[in-house]
């Protein structure tokens, strides 16, 4: 598990090592903190931290992940799979066309397995 902040008034959090670079290991859930300003979820991931790109599906839409406060978030497989194998990884609060900043400072959990 490895817990990302996004800063009061910023909408990206810290890019954070998962170091899944096992085989089909895969972020699985998402547990919110108890505060979140209205918005979806998105990502970035990289093999390094300063190479870092949005996350897109197979159809080139942004994989996107409907959260909110207080929330234990399973991912669905669609959401997983384009998070398997993440060396890097960085949470935005909205997408990378509308991000919404959060009103503070916001603490994210994020499971892998």
């Amino acid at each position: 598990m490895a817990q990302f902040t996004i800063a009061a008034s910023a909408s990206l959090s810290d890019t954070i090592d998962l170091g899944c670079t096992q085989t089909n290991e895969r972020v699985v859930a998402i547990i919110m903190p108890a505060a979140w300003t209205a918005a979806s979820m998105t990502f970035q991931r990289g093999i390094s931290s300063s190479a870092m790109a949005n996350v897109y599906d197979d159809a080139g839409n942004e994989v996107t992940l409907t959260v909110d406060a207080s929330r234990h978030v399973v991912l669905d497989n669609d959401v997983s799979k384009n998070l398997t194998n993440v060396r890097f990884l960085a949470i935005r609060s909205g997408t990378s066309g509308s991000a919404v900043n959060q009103g503070a400072q916001r603490l994210i959990e994020v499971v892998t397995g």
